[in-house]
C-alpha cells in the first residue's frame, strides 16, 4: 500500500514525488512517457527529461490521485535569457544534533 504520496517539486525539466509503503517494494512514478521505478520503504521518485512548460499526466503505481498528488502536472517554463545566477537554500540542518527524530524531554 501507498502512504503520504505527494508531488513534492517542479521545475522545468524534472518532477519530484515522494511517498511510502508498508514494505520494501518496487514502485513505479510515470510523469508522461517517462518511469522511474524506486525500491524500499521510504521513495523519492525523480522523473528528469521533461520539457519546460509542458502539461504531463502524474501517476503513482498503486496510489489514488489527491490533493497532494495530482492526476496531471505542468513543469515550470523556462527562465528567458541567459542564467545570470543559481541560488541554493537550506534549512533546518540540525547543527550540533547528536540524535535524529527525538521528541519531548530527553
Amino acid at each position: 500500500m501507498i502512504h503520504d504520496a505527494e508531488l513534492f517539486t517542479v521545475g522545468p525539466d524534472e518532477v519530484v514525488v515522494t511517498f511510502r509503503t508498508d514494505d520494501e517494494r518496487e514502485v513505479a512514478t510515470t510523469v508522461g512517457d517517462h518511469a522511474v521505478v524506486t525500491v524500499g520503504r521510504y521513495h523519492s521518485a525523480r522523473v528528469t527529461g521533461l520539457e519546460p512548460g509542458c502539461e504531463y499526466a502524474l501517476a503513482v503505481e498503486g496510489a489514488e490521485p489527491g490533493p497532494l498528488l495530482p492526476d496531471r502536472v505542468t513543469t515550470i517554463p523556462s527562465a528567458p535569457g541567459r542564467r545570470l545566477a543559481t541560488v541554493a537554500t537550506v534549512n533546518d540542518v540540525h547543527f550540533g544534533e547528536t540524535r535524529c527524530g527525538l521528541l519531548g524531554t530527553p
